[in-house]
C-alpha cells in the first residue's frame, strides 16, 4: 500500500511551469492548488526558471529547483528533471504533471491499488474552458467544478499523456528528452513496456482536468510544440513502426481493481504493439510475418472493391 496509516499520499510531484503571467497565471495556480489539496503530506518540486518561479513557489510552499538541464531553447529535459527528483525528493513514488492539470479524484485511493515495487500509471485528460479562479477555500471546491466538468468539459483522444506516476529507478537509459514537446511521452511509455515495466492505464478511476489554452507561450505557436526543433529532437527516439500511447498499457485500473489491458480491445493494435515490443525474438519474427501476410490479404481485397466498382 502506497499510503501512510492515516490514508494519506507520500508523493512527490514534479513539475515545470509556464511564465506566471496572465490567463496561464491563473491556469497553473489552479494547478498547484489541487496538488496541494491531495493532502498535507505531498511535496511539489518545480523545476526551471521564469516570470513568477520564485513569488509561487514561496506563496504556495514548493521546492524550486532551478538549475535544471535545458534543451538549446531552454525547456528542461526530462533526463535532469527526473533525476534530480530521485536525488532530492522525498518519497520513492513521484508524479510528474503538466502545470495546467487540475486532478479531481483523490488519488491516494487509487495508488492503494498499485504494484508494490515498480509501475508506470497514466491516464486520459478530460479538457476544460476553465478561465476562473478556483476558490479552494470553500469546502465545496471539488463539487462544484466537478459540476462545471460534466456540463462543459470533453474527454481527450488517447493520444497525449499528461502526468505519470511511477515508482522505482524506471528511468534508466532513457534518451535525451524535453518535456513538454511532442513525442517524449510516447518514448516513456515505450521505455517501460520495452522494459517489462507494468504500464497502468487510470483513465476510468482518476479524473484530471485541463484547463485550455493558446500555445503564445511558444515562438511558432502550436507549430513549434509538435514540429518545431525540440519536437523533432524527441521523435528521433521514437520506434519508426509504432507510437506507443497510453492504449498501449498493459493493465487498466477500474473500480473493480487491476485488469488485464488489450490495447482496450483493439487486437490489431496489441499485436502490433506485441511484434514491436517483440523484434528480436522468435515469436516477434512470427507476428511481422503474419502481419505481411495480413497486409498483402489487405491489398488484395482493395484491388477486387475497385474492380467491381469501376466495371
Amino acid at each position: 500500500m502506497f499510503c501512510s496509516n492515516k490514508g494519506i499520499a507520500l508523493l512527490t510531484i514534479l513539475t515545470t511551469a509556464k511564465p506566471f503571467v496572465g490567463q496561464i497565471r491563473v491556469s497553473q495556480i489552479n494547478a498547484l492548488k489541487s496538488w496541494k489539496a491531495i493532502s498535507p503530506d505531498v511535496e511539489i518540486i518545480l523545476f526551471g526558471d521564469g516570470v513568477g518561479y520564485s513569488q509561487i513557489a514561496q506563496e504556495l510552499g514548493l521546492i524550486w529547483i532551478e538549475n535544471v538541464e535545458t534543451s538549446e531553447q531552454g525547456t528542461p529535459t526530462v533526463n535532469s528533471m527526473f533525476s534530480l527528483a530521485r536525488q532530492y525528493g522525498r518519497f520513492p513514488i513521484q508524479m510528474y504533471v503538466n502545470c495546467d492539470i487540475i486532478i479531481l479524484d483523490h488519488l491516494p485511493t487509487v495508488l492503494e491499488r498499485m504494484p508494490a515495487d515498480r509501475f508506470l500509471m497514466i491516464g486520459q485528460r478530460w479538457d476544460l474552458d476553465c478561465e476562473f479562479e478556483i476558490q479552494f477555500e470553500d469546502p465545496r471546491w471539488k463539487q462544484l467544478l466537478e459540476h462545471t466538468v460534466q456540463e462543459r468539459a470533453t474527454l481527450h483522444p488517447p493520444a497525449g499523456s499528461d502526468y505519470f506516476i511511477y515508482k522505482g529507478d524506471i528511468w534508466k537509459d532513457i534518451p535525451d528528452l524535453i518535456i513538454g514537446r511532442a513525442g517524449y511521452d510516447n518514448q516513456l511509455i515505450y521505455h517501460c513496456r520495452a522494459n517489462r515495466i507494468p504500464v497502468i492505464d487510470a483513465s476510468q478511476v482518476l479524473r484530471v482536468i485541463h484547463q485550455n489554452h493558446d500555445y503564445g507561450h511558444h515562438p511558432e505557436g502550436l507549430t513549434g510544440v509538435w514540429y518545431g526543433a525540440e519536437a523533432q529532437a524527441n521523435r528521433v527516439h521514437i520506434p519508426d513502426a509504432f507510437i506507443f500511447t497510453l492504449v498501449d498499457a498493459d493493465w487498466q485500473v477500474t473500480r473493480k481493481g487491476m485488469l488485464k489491458s488489450y490495447a482496450r480491445g483493439d487486437w490489431f493494435r496489441y499485436l502490433r504493439a506485441t511484434q514491436v515490443l517483440r523484434h528480436k525474438r522468435w515469436d516477434g519474427y512470427l507476428l511481422q510475418g503474419l502481419f505481411r501476410f495480413l497486409n498483402l490479404i489487405s491489398r488484395a481485397k482493395s484491388k477486387v472493391m475497385r474492380l467491381i466498382l469501376y466495371e
